[in-house]
């Protein structure tokens, strides 16, 4: 299993603040999801830890910092 994951996301219109720039809460729900695609794709899925031992994962703290704002159907 590769200790990275990466996928894309593209800053929707809904996920802006009226800068154009992407919100705080946008970016981490980003982050929580490229974590359940990750998941998914390893042994460690919702179903796959269900099934196997009755248990699940679940983000509990994250932090980040950007370098610059993102904006507004950037990739």
């Amino acid at each position: 299993m590769s200790t990275f994951y990466e996928t894309d996301f593209r800053v929707d219109s809904r996920d802006v603040d009226l800068f154009n720039q992407c919100r705080p809460s946008a970016v981490l729900g980003y982050l929580q999801e490229a974590a359940t695609q990750a998941a998914e794709g390893s042994a460690f899925g919702r179903d796959a830890l269900l099934h196997s031992r009755n248990a699940f994962w679940m983000l509990t703290r994250i932090f980040f910092r950007l370098r610059r704002p993102l904006g507004w159907e950037e990739e």
